[in-house]
Parts: structure tokens; sequence; C-alpha cells
């Protein structure tokens, strides 16, 4: 039997962690290979697999440069004494350069795939230099890559037509909706009857629209229509996090956002249970787990009027201006308006969620793939 190691290691925090868990709670029918797991210590998967038991698992360094040094040691060592038949990377390329097992990688990045966008014009002069050299590395695993997997078609076409990647692979992601739930979520305990409950579940990115919340808020409280927003970035100890805790002190909205700790899986039933819609305001998104999440549990899903999230949504999502407040604030107020059209949005996100795989079927089908290209 052929043996194939899952390296989770690149997926530290954020929807990668849930991307893994499902994998993780989906994969013991899986019999066609032997798997072994790469993870990043203390991520959601590492802890998954030493709680669980009975896996074959690596645990590689949390820090992004410690963990580039120990792949290339790795790769010279301990990956003989694996001695695996391909290597598959959740998402991106791995260092494992005194090694010739094919790898293929999963891509993520949407904004190498739109060059027309200047992603990180907002950044810091060092931060951009940062991203545009990390950037590189990655369109250098690209091209390196045996083989490169998408979630999204648009993304796919565009990675052949720029970087003449010649083996590629589409599949849509899968979600894992009935598992024990954790009904303690601090959602709950945050709701307001008599607000309109919002949800961004996100960290602390320029991308994802974060900065025009202080002014909805503002503009709902001019309007006397109390919103809550229920922000998942945890701490506000980076750059974006303090700009915006200092925005919304400054436009005095403070009392209408909750900003609470990046939220387990288990608690996502009860998170999404208790919000009225979730706005997903992304300039670029490779996929989103928000998307199908808010299908699965029948939430109205705001999202930022781009290509890639037409190509992705259809009728199934709102589509709001996402540098427009009032923009924003006329769609909530239409989903909470007019019920027929809350409905047909929920219903058509129903329909578009039968068409996505289960996780047996996703898995079937991505490590059969895989299979095929191994040594």
């Amino acid at each position: 039997m052929k043996k194939v190691i899952i390296n989770f290691s690149k997926l530290k925090k954020g929807g990668g962690q849930n991307v893994a868990l499902n994998f993780l709670h989906g994969v013991n029918h899986y019999k066609k290979a032997e798997l072994v797991f790469f993870v990043a210590k203390n991520s959601e998967a590492h802890n998954y697999l030493k709680n669980t038991g009975g896996w074959d698992y690596h645990v590689f360094p949390n820090n992004p440069i410690f963990c580039a040094i120990y792949e290339l040691a790795f790769s010279f060592s301990n990956l003989k004494k694996i001695n695996p038949d391909v290597i598959y990377t959740y998402f991106g390329y791995s260092l494992f350069y005194f090694s010739s097992v094919p790898q293929v990688t999963g891509s993520a990045d949407s904004n190498l795939y739109f060059p027309e966008i200047d992603f990180w014009k907002d950044e810091s002069f060092l931060r951009r230099c940062a991203k545009f050299l990390i950037d590189k590395y990655r369109i250098f695993g690209l091209k390196k890559s045996t083989a490169v997997i998408f979630e999204n078609l648009e993304l796919m076409n565009r990675a052949q037509y720029l970087y003449g990647l010649k083996k590629v692979y589409y599949i849509k992601p899968s979600i894992v909706k009935h598992i024990r739930a954790d009904s303690s979520s601090v959602a709950l305990s945050l709701r307001e009857p008599s607000a309109i409950n919002l949800l961004l579940l996100c960290g602390w990115q320029r991308n994802k629209g974060i900065l025009i919340i202080p002014y909805l808020l503002k503009l709902a409280s001019n309007e006397n229509i109390p919103f809550n927003v229920i922000l998942t970035a945890g701490e506000p100890r980076c750059s974006v996090g303090r700009e915006f805790v200092d925005l919304v002190k400054r436009l005095g909205v403070d009392e209408y956002v909750n900003i609470v700790q990046p939220v387990s899986k288990a608690a996502l039933p009860s998170v999404y249970n208790s919000v009225d819609a979730v706005l997903l305001l992304s300039k670029l998104e490779s996929f989103s787990n928000n998307i199908i999440e808010a299908w699965a549990y029948k939430v109205p899903l705001i999202v930022a009027d781009e290509s890639w999230s037409r190509s992705i949504c259809g009728e199934a999502a709102v589509y709001a201006n996402r540098d427009n407040s009032q923009d924003i604030f006329d769609k909530i107020m239409l989903i909470q308006n007019n019920q027929e059209y809350r409905s047909k949005v929920i219903s058509c996100g129903c329909d578009h969620l039968a068409s996505y795989p289960s996780i047996n079927q996703r898995i079937n089908e991505e490590l059969d793939y895989v299979l095929q290209l191994s040594q």
C-alpha cells in the first residue's frame, strides 16, 4: 500500500484549520493508502490528532521561518525514514529540498492570480516588501509543484494563463456540519434581542473589509437601528486591530462591537444560529468557509460585489459595495425587512450547497488524484 503525507503544517490559524478538521473528521473511511500527517504545533489539527490517538503524525514549528528551516532538515533525514510515495500540502509548497518525492499542493492565495489588484497597497513599506518576497516564494512553489489543486475554477484558469501550470485540478470544498456542538458559545451570551446581529468570522486582515464596520455601525446608530457585530478576530494586537479599536472609539460605536476569540469548530453551530446575517467583505478570496457555512446553517450571506464572489455564489448571496457603508447598510435592511427575498437567498444557498461534495466524496476524489501522481 502506498504512503501519502498529508501536510497541514501551513495551517496555523483561520479558515485553514477548519479545512484540516473537516478532512480529519472524514478521512477514517479512506483505505487506499497509508496516511501520515504533518501539523503545526498547537494548531487545532495537532490537538485533534493528539487527543484522538491512533494516527501517525509529526509536529512542525508554528513560526514560518523556523518551519522552513525544519522542513529542510526534515527532508534530509526523517523524510527518508517515512519513505512516502507522495506529499500533499494544504495550502502551499514546502521546502523538502533534499527529497525527490512528488509534492502536490493546494493553492488558496487569491492575490497571486489578480496581479491587476494592488493587494498590499495599504500596508507599510516594510510589510509590502515582506509580502512581495512571500508572494514570489509562493509563485516559485506553484511552478515547482508536481500538480496544484484549486477550490475556485476562476483561480485555476488564471493560474494556467499566468504561470503556465500544466497539471492542475479543480474540486469543490465540502463541509462537516454534524459534529458534537458546543452550545456554550460566547456569541449566545452577547446576543441583543432588539438588535440586528451580524457575524464577521475572520481575523485581523485588511482584505476582509473590517475597517468599514465602524462606519456601518455609526450609520446604523444615526438611523436609530441597533446593530450588534460579533467579530471573531481575537485580541487586537496587530496594526489593523489597533486601528479598528481606535476607529470604533472615535466614532462612539464601541458598545456595538463584540470582539471575541477565534471560534472552535464545535462552537460554529451556535454562533451561526445566534446571528441574523453573515458579512464577507473580502476584496479577494480563493474560497471562504463562511460561504458554505452560511448556506449550511441557513443564514443570509452579504458578500462583497466582486468577480470571485459572483462566480461562486450566484443568487445564493446578497452583494454589496465593500467600500460603501450605506450600500452595506441598505443590503442588511433589505434582508431584514423583505422576508420573501431573505427566504429566496437562503433557499438558493441550500440549492448551491447540494451541488457540493460530501466530505467523504471530496476526500476520495482528491486523494485518488494525489495517488495518481505518486512515485
